[in-house]
């Protein structure tokens, strides 16, 4: 393993020293740990994604929003930045970086929170750390945060509009785009071994899913039996088919989604409905012939079945590697719970990332400091005009 947690060689947002883009293709590694209660499971290590170094910002979602902020800084030679998200995201760390490497500017815009006591969040505190200002809007909802952000980037059209959830809307940009961009997460199978039998996914906004399932269908593994996606937020699985579809007819990868369903909690083939066992060609019902299914797929949903709320946390750890409480912990305790027998030597538990701390980003990058207010960016429609 990585002698200093993270592919990266060096930690620096200075591009004379490190251009962060030259190691999106590399490989992230695969770890086999050892639980004294649980036994030995296969990991692979995207927390490993880490251009700031272990325990600061990391992921799959990082390399995703590198690549978008990088075709944006080819194009503008600078990378300024509009997102907005809840306070609880990890996406307040992402795109604040981004901009801080690539020279630009960020905006946040948050809701359902003010000025005097968002720092109370330490993603938020982060991203004031990073340099990001912030522009805030009285309701909550994600419709309202995106909004006001398309807003902004009607008034600044040299801004980058980071969408929620780091990730390119299939039904606005072109297809030749997002599969590019399913292709950064797709490459990362490569290296899962050939006796890997199980795949297990934490399953939430589907983004690296995508990526995943493009991945297979581009790297088909000789022995994969069975994915297993372990859904902890609202219900994806219509979204990621429609996606996958798309993707795959554009790149010519008809078996993308070649599987045989086996959805426990909802979708097509859901509880009491008849097991799906062939998929046509792209998913389309005129398409021909019949791809046969090449694994199964099988679907749990934590979140509609209220199993799990997604504000909850809920802290594991298999052998020392500690999940994140918001995403791959609730996983793990599902499948300790529920489904154990996951747990073997030929699953692999895709680790999508580890929980960001502020400390660690403190301790590496030391030109970095607290803050102890936000900087409020005053922008609104109105004044815009």
């Amino acid at each position: 393993m990585l002698e200093n947690g993270s592919i990266f060689p060096v930690f620096s947002f200075d591009r004379n020293v490190i251009k962060w883009e030259d190691y999106l293709h590399v490989l992230t590694p695969v770890q086999t740990i050892e639980d004294p209660v649980l036994g030995k499971m296969q990991f692979k290590r995207e927390d490993y994604f880490a251009p700031l170094g272990y325990g600061a910002v990391n992921g799959t979602k990082g390399r995703a929003g590198l690549w978008l902020a990088y075709e944006h800084f080819k194009e503008h030679g600078v990378v300024d930045i509009i997102h907005g998200t809840v306070v609880h995201s990890p996406q307040n760390y992402f795109y604040p970086i981004l901009a801080k490497h690539f020279g630009g500017k960020c905006t946040t815009v948050l809701g359902a929170t003010k000025p005097s006591t968002c720092l109370n969040h330490p993603m938020v505190r982060a991203a004031a750390i990073l340099g990001s200002d912030f522009n805030f809007v009285s309701m909550g909802y994600n419709s309202s945060l995106q909004k006001r952000c398309k807003e902004f980037k009607d008034a600044n059209p040299g801004y980058l509009y980071g969408e929620y959830g780091i990730t390119l809307d299939h039904h606005t940009h072109p297809i030749e785009r997002v599969a590019a961009f399913a292709m950064i997460g797709g490459e990362q199978v490569q290296n899962i071994p050939d006796d890997v039998e199980t795949l297990i996914i934490p399953f939430g906004s589907a983004n690296s899913a995508t990526g995943i399932f493009t991945g297979l269908a581009k790297y088909p593994k000789p022995n994969l039996k069975k994915v297993v996606l372990i859904g902890i937020g609202p219900n994806r699985l219509d979204w990621v088919e429609e996606r996958l579809n798309a993707i795959g007819e554009h790149l010519g990868l008809p078996t993308i989604t070649a599987w045989a369903k086996n959805y426990h909690h909802g979708g097509d083939s859901g509880s009491g409905a008849k097991k799906e066992t062939t998929k046509k060609l792209f998913g389309s019902k005129k398409a021909a012939p019949a791809v046969p299914p090449v694994f199964e797929v099988e679907h749990y949903d934590l979140h509609t079945t209220n199993w799990v709320k997604y504000q909850d946390l809920m802290k594991e750890d298999f052998g020392g590697l500690e999940m994140h409480p918001r995403y791959e912990g609730k996983v793990l305790r599902y499948i300790k719970e529920n489904v154990p027998e996951l747990i073997n030597e030929k699953s692999l538990f895709w680790v999508v990332g580890s929980y960001p701390r502020i400390e660690p980003m403190l301790e590496k990058m030391t030109q970095l400091s607290d803050v102890e207010a936000v900087v409020v960016n005053e922008f609104t429609p109105q004044a815009s005009s």
